[in-house]
């Protein structure tokens, strides 16, 4: 699982790297990229929190571009200042996570030391300490290598539509 969660923090990181660099014009956005926004849903069900990303397939000086998914909906962004995507084929990573209270275990308080209780093991009592990150869609989705989705942009894009099983 850590190495999962180390996996998904370098690909998000990555991703928020490549976007920022060359390229740009003298305003800092991007030419030549196509408005690109969609729908996604898992089980038929509009995923309500996460993140999208294009990852070029092939290494060239096409960019990957990203986006928040809101109830369903997202507008990919090449850089903060550049909507849209490159022209060219992106496998598609998709991350939707929630953080619920993890359960650790922690020594209850000893008894008073007229008691004998040195030999006994200490009782255990169960308390939230940290937050343990739960993926909400099959973790498959978020590596752009086994997600198996994959699009192309062209000049003119209709809305897209993911539907994650």
């Amino acid at each position: 699982m850590k190495t999962n969660v180390l996996y998904l923090i370098s690909s998000v990181a990555s991703l928020s790297l490549l976007m920022n660099g060359s390229g740009c014009s003298r305003n800092g956005s991007l030419e030549g990229l196509v408005p690109v926004h969609g729908v996604i849903t898992y089980q038929g069900q509009p995923i309500e929190q996460g993140t999208i990303g294009f990852v070029p397939v092939e290494e060239s000086n096409i960019r990957p571009a990203t986006a928040t998914i809101a109830s369903g909906k997202f507008t990919m962004m090449t850089t903060a200042s550049s909507p849209g995507v490159m022209p060219g084929k992106y496998r598609v990573l998709v991350i939707s996570q929630n953080g619920v209270p993890a359960k650790t275990k922690q020594a209850a308080p000893r008894q008073a030391a007229d008691q004998s209780t040195d030999d006994l093991p200490a009782p255990s009592m169960e308390s939230p300490s940290a937050i343990e990150v739960v993926s909400l869609i099959p973790r498959k989705y978020s590596n752009p290598l086994e997600s198996g989705l994959e699009v192309e942009v062209t000049a003119r894009m209709p809305q897209m539509s993911f539907n994650l099983e």
